[in-house]
């Protein structure tokens, strides 16, 4: 994979990501929005994983020099699955516990 085609990946990558901090932006205010992302950046697939992390971590740093989202600040919170499914529901699970 060609290094144009790997930043073009991370960076539309990036937009899917940030699409549903632009709807809850306005809600909260003041405060930062919050990003997670759960990728491979170990294993197999660590180089794609870092790859988009780096992509996500350039748009979201453009966004912030710019005021962030209607002056909010975008933070990324990036976790390692190891591209490990299991892993990957355990992180899911630990960040957002269901109350019954």
């Amino acid at each position: 994979m060609t290094a144009f085609f790997t930043r073009k990946l991370a960076i539309t990558f990036g937009r899917l990501l940030l699409a549903p901090a632009l709807a809850l932006g306005a809600s909260v205010a003041h405060a930062d929005i919050v990003i997670g992302q759960v990728t491979p950046l170990s294993g197999p697939q660590a180089v794609t994983g870092k790859a988009i992390r780096a992509g996500v971590r350039l748009y979201l740093d453009a966004i912030n020099a710019t005021g962030g989202l209607r002056g909010q600040r975008v933070k990324l919170v990036v976790r390692d699955d190891a591209q490990n499914p299991k892993e990957t529901v355990r992180i899911v699970n630990a960040a957002n516990p269901v109350t019954a």
